[in-house]
């Protein structure tokens, strides 16, 4: 297996009014609010800080709501990545130049319509629907993409 970047990273899963917090990347991708771990850190300070961020609010972080394993092989990375309940207390919208090209409110009942990363849909649906907390791992990156 060719070189890949490890990545450890954690977001946040903002709901507010039956909507869900996504954000737009550089490459046009709806996604979820998160980013890299920093030394030092707790995995749920760095949910606060990435949603912070990327979107402009301040959250408080609650329970671990699902962990997402995968390999990227267009990025050579691969990437572990822990999600947080997250409560909205503050804040504007304000995405981050250069780097977040949107931020939105999406009906939860609309987010396959957005997200179309196996890795963040499958995790994300399970937790929605009232599944318990779950390590999910996808082994294939040739599936990860939905078309």
């Amino acid at each position: 297996m060719q070189y890949l970047r490890r990545h450890l990273s954690a977001g946040g899963l903002v709901l507010n009014k039956g909507s869900i917090l996504l954000i737009r990347n550089r490459r046009g991708h709806w996604g979820l609010p998160k980013g890299h771990w920093e030394p030092g850190e707790l995995l749920a300070e760095t949910a606060v800080r990435e949603v912070l961020e990327e979107t402009g609010l301040k959250v408080e972080v609650g329970d671990l709501a699902f962990i997402t394993e995968f390999r990227n092989l267009e990025a050579r990375e691969h990437l572990v990545q822990f999600f947080f309940s997250a409560k909205l207390i503050g804040g504007m919208i304000a995405p981050r130049p250069g780097e977040i090209y949107g931020v939105k409110w999406v009906p939860v009942g609309e987010i396959a319509q957005y997200i179309r990363w196996r890795p963040w849909l499958e995790p994300l649906t399970h937790w929605l629907e009232g599944g318990t907390q779950r390590y999910h791992s996808f082994p294939d990156p040739s599936r990860n993409r939905i078309r």
